[in-house]
């Protein structure tokens, strides 16, 4: 019986190994790919336009976290025609190992409505990227305080309500919350900045529609100042899918980066801003 068993065991092995085939597949172009990032806003706040230009890594190489600068290139903001230079700028002793193109944003002139085209060429003309992104309107909204909770772990939620207001059907909006309160002794104000306690904090909302904003603080709060952003569609889907990505983790869903970057990869978008205080005490 036993020698029964081992011709039945290799009469198997033989039957799935002679089944093999070698399946060749072909792998899409594996070139890199140029990589940029763009955020042009209305906000005072932001003086200069920067923009970060890299190389992305093949497929099947040794991966590289320094993400190579692109130096050489020639880096245009188009409006109305008229073409705005970026130059480049190497990396200051604090801010890490990679530079970046800028420009003063009042050469540029960020408006409300503004179209703006991106266009950059590597100065070996090989590689050419662009994009384009008009400059949404200013945040129309109402906003309102709803309640406080404390969890186990004593840190105290707030929670907005939040209504769109803005005219077109479908609205995407982005929240920061800084709070405000008073710390003892000297009654000095002081400021947290607030984690939200929502799945992302990137919204799509149409017109007349609310959603739940929910911040986090460990410390117990008098106000809070909520900074709104009405952002284009790319900025959107860019940051969601940023916030959704999970890397290597190989229980998750794949989640690629969005990108609107012709020809190459990244995202060239604009917002506009808003803000407002609330008292929660």
């Amino acid at each position: 019986m036993k020698a029964l068993n081992k011709i039945l065991i290799i009469s198997l092995l033989t039957l799935v190994f002679s089944c093999e085939k070698t399946v060749y597949v072909e792998v899409p172009d594996n070139d890199p790919k140029l990589v940029t990032q763009t955020f042009l806003t209305t906000d005072d706040v932001e003086k200069e336009i920067k923009l970060a230009l890299t190389w992305s890594v093949p497929l099947y190489s040794a991966y590289d976290y320094s993400f190579k600068d692109e130096k050489d290139a020639d880096v245009y903001i188009i409006k109305n025609g008229q073409k705005h230079k970026l130059t480049y700028t190497n990396p200051s002793p604090m801010g890490g190992t990679n530079g970046y193109y800028k420009i003063q944003s009042s050469s540029v002139g960020v408006k409300t409505g503004d179209s703006f085209s991106l266009e950059i060429e590597t100065r070996d003309k090989k590689t050419k990227i662009t994009s384009q992104t008009t400059v949404p309107d200013k945040p129309v909204y109402s906003l309102s305080y709803e309640n406080k909770t404390v969890n186990e772990y004593n840190e105290n939620t707030y929670s907005f309500v939040f209504k769109s207001l803005n005219n077109n059907d479908i609205n995407y909006y982005f929240f920061i919350c800084k709070g405000y309160f008073t710390r003892q002794p000297g009654n000095i104000i002081d400021s947290v900045n607030m984690y939200s306690f929502s799945e992302t904090n990137y919204y799509k909302i149409a017109k007349g529609n609310s959603a739940i904003l929910s911040f986090v603080s460990y410390d117990e709060v008098d106000s809070v100042k909520i900074k709104v952003f009405h952002t284009d569609e790319a900025y959107y889907l860019y940051n969601s899918s940023v916030y959704n990505f999970e890397g290597d983790n190989p229980f998750s869903e794949p989640s690629p980066i969005y990108s609107n970057i012709d020809v190459g990869l990244g995202v060239f978008c604009s917002y506009n801003t808003d803000y407002q205080i609330l008292k929660v005490k």
